[in-house]
C-alpha cells in the first residue's frame, strides 16, 4: 500500500471473493456500486496479491463521451502488455497494428484490408481476442463498463462464447447506470454468465467503519474520532470511501474539523476545546467537495425538466418526503412526479433509504447540497415557501420545526417569527427543551431589545433553561435586558424577576449572591397577587432547605405552608409539583417522624417536563437528606430511581449530580465498586456537584495519606458549603479536616471552618447536620453545642445523629476520665454505625473503645482491632489503618504485617515515595513521622534509601527528581499475601491478608 493511502476498511470479504475467482481462470468477476464506493481500489488491491504475481495484469478504463470509441479499453489494456516474440503470436493479431501503434514492430504483418466494414470489425475483435489468449496467464481489469461501447460489449460476448482458459477478466461498472434491459446487462446474463465465480456489489461504510477510515485519513495518532463525529461524516457522505475521505479532507483544511482534548469533533468556534459550538447548518451545507458536487451535477444535468423539478424539492425538502408532499412543492401532478422521481432514482440520485421515512431522499448528505447550492436563490425561496406552506396544511404539530425552518430559509422574517416561537412552544410540550431554547434563543439574537415581544421570549427562553446550568450566564443576561425594557405590566415584570430568581439558585456559582436572589424572588412574589401559580413556584423557591442559608427553618416552613394555600387558587402542574417537591424536602431534611411517607405525594411522571424536572428535583433532595440522616441504603434507591427519570426524559444536567450522591453512599457503606468510581469525578459544573465531588474527593485523598491535597479540596467544600446553604455536605467537610489534625496548625486550619458550620447550623437551626462534626471537632466545641443537638434530633428519624451522639458523649465521658461509661458510649456507636451500615465510623468506635480498654488497664481483644484494621485496609484508608496500627502496637498485640518486602531494586517503593513528596515538599522529618505515624528513625532510613536510588544529595533536589519520568514516577504497586502470625504474647494464630506493612 503507498505511503498516505488508507487501508481498505469493511472489505476483506469482499476482497477474498475477488481474488478467489480472479485465481480461477478461465473466470469472471463483477464488481460494481455506487460512484467512489472503492470498486477500483478493490480491485487495484486484488490483483497485486502474491496470488497473481505470475499474471500479466492489463488495465482499461471506459472514459464517458459523447462519441465512444470503439473498444476502448481493451485497446487501452492491450498497450500496457507485455507481448512475447512475434513469432509465438497468431498472424490474425497483425490487423491491430493500426489500433496499437505502441506495439507495430511487435506484432505480425498486417493482413490485406476489407472492403466490408462489417467483416473489418468483426477480424478486428477476433484479433483483439487472439492476443489476450497469445499473452497467457493474464488478468484483464475493465473499468466503469457503464459506458462501454458496443464493440466491447461484443468482445465480451465473444469472450463468454469462446473462454480463454488462462484469461481471468474483473468488471466494474456503476449500479444506476446499468438497466436490466442495457447490453452489458445482457451479456452479463448470457454468454458470460457460466463464467461469473463472484458478482460482488460494494455496500457503503458502517458508522464503525466510516469513523476508522477517518482516523486513518486524518493520520493523527493521538486523536481519535468519537461516534457522534462518526455519524455526522457518515451522513454527509453516506458511507461512501472516496466522499468520505474528500470531505474530510475539506472540513479539516477550513477549520471545521478540529482535535479537542484527543477527540476529532466538527466545530464553529476558531478555538480549540470543548466550549466551541457545533457548526452551523448553513456552513456543513456550504461546505462540499467540487469534485463532488461536479458528479452529482453532472448527472442531474441528464435529467428530464420534470426530473430536476423532483430533484430541487428533494433538496430543498432535505429529509425523505412523501410522494403527494414532494409533488406539491415541486409543482407538478402526482404522476408526473412519480414518473421523475423513478427517474432520479435510475439515475442514482434519488431513493429508498434504509432506516429512515417511506419516500425518495438523496442516498447522503453531500449529494442533497451539491443540488441545492446550486439552485438559484430566487427559486430556493420560492420552494421554501411552497414547503412551509404543504407542511402547515397537514396539521401535524411535529412538523413545527420543519416549518419554521422552511419560513426562515425561504426569507420572510415575520412568518419565520410567528413559526418559530410555534414550534419552541410545541418543543416545550413534548418535552425537548433543548429545540425549544434554541428557537427561542435565534428569535432573540434577531429581535430588538426594544421589540414588544421581547420580554414575553425571554420568558419562554428562562423556563426552556431551567435545570441547564450552562445557560445560566446568558439566560441571566437576557432576563435582565428585558426587566429594563420599560412598558411591562407588573404581573409581567414579577414572572420576568421569578425566572431570573430561579435560574441563579439553580446555578448558585461562585458569582451568585444568595441575599440578591432572595430580593428578586421576595420581590416576584409580593408582585404576584393574580397569578397563584407563579407564586407558589417562588415560595417553593424560598422554602428549599438546601439553599439560601440567611432563612431560618420557621421561616421556610412558612413559606412552604403559603405555597400550599396558593395551590388552592390554582391547577397549575408545575406549581403542584414544585410545591410538593419542597415539601418532600423539608420534611427529609428534619428528619420527622413519618417523613418518608411524603414521597408518595410526588405527582405521576410523564405530564410534562417541566414537572418531571421538579420530581426528579424533590428524589434528588430526598436521596441527599437520606444521606445526611444515615439512610444509605435508600439514598442509593432514590438517587437511582431519579436517575432513570432524568435519562428517560431526557434531564442530562441532573445526571452528574445523581450519580456521585449513589457514588457517596456507596462509598460510605463502603461499596468496593465506589472507589473505581470515584475517579472519574469531576469538579466542574453546578454547585451541588461540585460539592459532593469536591468532598468525596477529599475525603479519598486523606485516607491514602495525601493530606495537603484532599485539605485544600475539603476547605473548598465547607466554605462553598456554607455560603450556598448545603450545610450537611460543609458539616461533612469540616468532620474530616478535623480528623487530619495533627499540629497546632492543624487545629487551628480545622477550627475555623468548623466554627462556621455550626453557627450556620444554629442559626438555621437543624442540628441533625451536625452529626458528622461530633465524633472529629474539637472537644469544647462539641461540649458548647451538645445540648442543643441532643434536643434537636430528639424524636428524629435521623440513625446517623444517634450513632454520632453517642460517639460525641463517649468523648466527653473519656475527657472527664470516666472511661467505663466511655466505652460503654462507644460500644453503642459501633453498633449504630455498623448498622447504617459505615464501616469506617464503625471502625473508629472500634478503635476508641479498645483505647478506653488500655487506659482502664483492661485486657485488649486483637479480633475487633484487627478487624477494624483491615476494614480501613480494604476501603483504601492506608492512612488510618497506619493510624490504627500504631494503637495495636501500643497495645502491646500482634501488629499486621508482612513476611520480608518486595524487591524494587532502583525503584523507589510506595512508602519511599510518599516520604520523598513530604521532604521535596517542604517538612521536617518530625513533621512526616506524625502526619504517617512512624517514627522518625524510620522515616530516616526511608528518606535516606529514597535519596540513593533518586542519585541526589539533598532534599532540594528531591522535587525535580520525583518529577522525571524515569525516576520518581516509577513506583511498584505493593502485593498482597496471605501471612499467618503468631503473637508472641499468647501464641495465637492470626490469620490475615494484608497488604502495607
Amino acid at each position: 500500500m503507498p505511503p498516505g493511502v488508507p487501508p481498505l476498511v469493511e472489505r476483506d470479504t469482499e476482497r477474498a471473493a475477488l481474488l478467489t475467482a480472479l485465481a480461477d481462470p478461465p473466470s469472471v468477476a463483477t464488481v460494481h456500486g455506487e460512484p467512489g464506493i472503492g470498486k477500483t481500489r478493490l480491485i487495484q488491491e486484488a490483483v497485486t496479491d502474491d496470488m497473481l504475481a505470475s499474471r500479466q495484469v492489463l488495465v482499461g478504463h471506459t472514459r464517458r463521451s459523447r462519441e465512444a470509441s470503439p473498444l476502448g479499453p481493451i485497446l487501452e489494456a492491450l498497450a500496457t502488455a507485455d507481448l512475447p516474440a512475434a513469432r509465438r503470436l497468431s498472424p490474425l493479431s497483425g490487423a491491430l497494428r493500426a489500433v496499437l501503434p505502441e506495439h507495430a514492430e511487435s506484432l505480425p504483418p498486417a493482413p490485406l484490408p476489407l472492403s466490408d466494414q462489417a467483416l473489418a470489425r468483426h477480424r478486428l475483435l477476433r484479433a483483439a481476442v487472439q492476443l489476450l489468449s497469445d499473452l497467457g496467464p493474464s488478468v484483464l481489469v475493465l473499468e466503469d463498463l457503464q459506458w462501454a461501447d458496443d464493440d466491447t460489449v461484443e468482445l465480451l460476448d465473444l469472450l463468454g462464447t469462446r473462454p480463454l482458459p488462462q484469461l481471468s477478466l474483473a468488471i466494474s461498472y456503476r449500479t444506476h447506470q446499468v438497466p436490466a434491459g442495457s447490453p452489458l446487462c445482457r451479456v452479463l446474463a448470457g454468454s458470460l454468465r457460466s463464467l461469473i465465480r463472484a458478482r460482488i456489489e460494494l455496500p457503503p461504510l458502517s458508522v464503525p467503519g466510516t469513523g476508522l477510515l477517518a482516523t486513518h485519513v486524518l493520520g493523527d495518532p493521538g486523536g481519535t474520532v468519537p461516534p457522534e463525529t462518526a455519524d455526522l461524516l457518515h451522513s454527509r457522505s453516506g458511507g461512501i470511501p472516496f466522499v468520505l475521505r474528500e470531505d474530510i479532507r475539506l472540513l479539516h483544511k477550513r477549520g471545521i474539523l478540529r482535535l479537542t482534548e484527543a477527540h476529532w469533533r466538527l466545530t464553529e468556534g476558531p478555538g480549540v476545546g470543548p466550549t466551541n459550538d457545533a457548526p452551523t447548518p448553513q456552513r456543513l451545507e456550504s461546505t462540499v467537495l467540487d469534485t463532488v458536487s461536479a458528479d452529482i451535477l453532472t448527472r442531474a444535468c441528464d435529467l428530464t425538466p420534470a426530473g430536476r423539478l423532483v430533484l430541487d424539492a428533494a433538496a430543498v425538502l432535505s429529509d425523505p418526503a412523501d410522494p403527494k408532499l414532494l409533488a406539491e412543492v415541486a409543482g407538478l401532478r402526482p404522476d408526473q412526479a412519480a414518473e421523475a422521481t423513478a427517474e432520479n432514482e435510475r439515475a442514482g440520485l434519488l431513493g429508498e433509504l434504509p432506516g429512515a421515512a417511506p419516500g425518495p431522499g438523496f442516498r447522503y448528505g453531500l449529494a442533497r447540497h451539491a443540488v441545492y447550492q446550486a439552485i438559484p436563490l430566487a427559486r430556493r425561496r420560492r420552494l421554501h415557501t411552497r414547503a412551509a406552506r404543504a407542511l402547515t396544511a397537514t396539521g401535524d404539530p411535529a412538523l413545527a420545526d420543519e416549518i419554521a425552518l422552511h419560513h426562515r430559509r425561504a426569507g420572510n422574517p415575520r412568518t419565520w417569527a410567528r413559526a418559530a416561537e410555534a414550534a419552541a412552544d410545541i418543543a416545550v410540550e413534548r418535552g425537548d427543551l433543548a429545540t425549544a431554547y434554541q428557537h427561542l434563543r435565534d428569535l432573540l439574537h434577531h429581535a430588538s431589545a426594544r421589540s414588544s415581544r421581547y420580554g414575553r421570549i425571554a420568558v419562554k427562553l428562562g423556563w426552556a433553561a431551567l435545570g441547564n446550568t450552562d445557560r445560566t450566564t446568558e439566560c441571566v443576561a437576557v432576563l435582565t435586558t428585558a426587566l429594563g425594557q420599560p412598558g411591562h405590566s407588573r404581573s409581567q415584570r414579577a414572572e420576568i424577576r421569578l425566572v431570573r430568581a430561579l435560574i441563579r439558585l439553580d446555578a448558585m456559582g461562585s458569582e451568585t449572591e444568595p441575599e440578591a436572589v432572595v430580593t428578586d424572588l421576595c420581590r416576584a412574589i409580593a408582585d404576584l397577587p393574580t397569578r397563584p401559580d407563579l407564586r407558589a413556584i417562588g415560595l417553593a423557591a424560598l422554602a428549599q432547605p438546601a439553599r439560601l442559608p440567611a432563612i431560618k427553618l420557621h421561616q421556610r416552613v412558612t413559606h412552604l405552608i403559603e405555597g400550599r394555600l396558593a395551590l388552592d387558587r390554582t391547577l397549575d402542574p408545575l406549581a403542584h409539583a414544585a410545591v410538593l417537591a419542597t415539601t418532600v424536602s423539608i420534611l427529609l431534611a428534619t428528619g420527622v417522624s413519618g417523613c418518608w411517607s411524603a414521597l408518595d405525594t410526588l405527582p405521576v411522571p410523564g405530564l410534562r417536563i417541566q414537572v418531571d424536572q421538579q420530581i426528579v428535583r424533590g428524589l434528588r433532595s430526598a436521596a441527599e437528606a437520606a444521606l445526611s440522616l444515615g439512610h444509605h441504603t435508600r439514598a442509593v434507591a432514590l438517587a437511582e430511581r431519579a436517575l432513570n427519570l432524568a435519562t428517560r426524559r431526557g434531564l442530562s444536567a441532573h445526571q452528574p449530580t445523581l450519580r456521585i450522591i449513589q457514588t457517596r453512599a456507596r462509598w460510605l457503606m463502603g461499596d468496593p465498586r465506589a472507589d473505581s468510581e470515584a475517579r472519574t469525578l469531576t469538579l466542574e459544573g453546578p454547585v451541588s456537584l461540585r460539592l459532593h465531588s469536591g468532598l468525596l474527593a477529599g475525603q479519598l485523598l486523606v485516607g491514602r495519606g495525601r493530606i495537603d491535597a484532599g485539605r485544600g479540596l475539603l476547605r473548598t467544600a465547607a466554605d462553598d458549603g456554607c455560603r450556598t446553604g448545603e450545610l450537611a455536605i460543609a458539616a461533612s467537610a469540616a468532620a474530616e479536616l478535623n480528623r487530619t489534625v495533627l499540629t497546632p496548625a492543624d487545629r487551628w486550619v480545622a477550627d475555623d471552618p468548623t466554627r462556621r458550620v455550626l453557627e450556620y447550623i444554629a442559626r438555621a437551626p437543624n442540628w441533625l447536620w451536625a452529626a458528622p462534626l461530633l465524633p472529629f471537632a474539637e472537644l469544647d466545641l462539641v461540649r458548647k453545642v451538645l445540648p442543643d443537638y441532643r434536643d434537636g434530633i430528639a424524636g428524629r428519624d435521623a440513625p446517623l445523629a444517634d450513632a454520632a451522639l453517642a460517639y460525641a458523649e463517649a468523648r466527653v465521658a473519656e475527657a472527664d476520665g470516666d472511661t467505663s461509661r466511655a466505652r460503654a458510649g462507644y460500644v453503642s456507636a459501633h453498633r449504630r454505625y455498623a448498622g447504617l451500615p459505615d464501616p469506617r465510623m464503625a471502625a473508629h468506635a472500634a478503635s476508641a473503645e479498645a483505647r478506653c480498654l488500655v487506659t482502664e488497664g483492661l485486657p485488649v481483644d486483637p479480633e475487633p482491632l484487627l478487624a477494624a484494621w483491615r476494614t480501613f485496609h480494604d476501603l483504601g484508608s492506608s492512612w488510618d489503618a497506619d493510624r490504627l496500627k500504631q494503637q495495636i502496637r501500643r497495645a502491646g498485640l500482634p501488629t499486621p504485617h508482612r513476611r520480608g518486602r518486595p524487591g524494587y531494586g532502583s525503584r523507589l517503593s510506595p512508602r519511599e515515595h510518599e516520604i520523598a513528596a513530604l521532604a521535596a515538599a517542604g517538612h521536617t522529618n518530625h513533621d512526616i513521622a506524625v502526619r504517617l505515624y512512624l517514627s522518625e528513625r524510620t522515616v530516616k532510613y526511608h528518606l535516606a534509601n529514597a535519596t540513593r536510588k533518586l542519585g541526589v544529595t539533598g532534599r532540594r533536589q528531591l522535587a525535580d527528581a520525583l518529577s522525571h519520568p524515569d525516576r520518581g514516577s516509577r513506583v511498584l504497586p505493593e502485593d498482597r499475601r496471605d501471612h499467618t502470625c503468631r503473637c508472641f504474647r499468647c501464641g495465637r494464630r492470626l490469620n490475615l491478608t494484608l497488604a502495607d506493612g
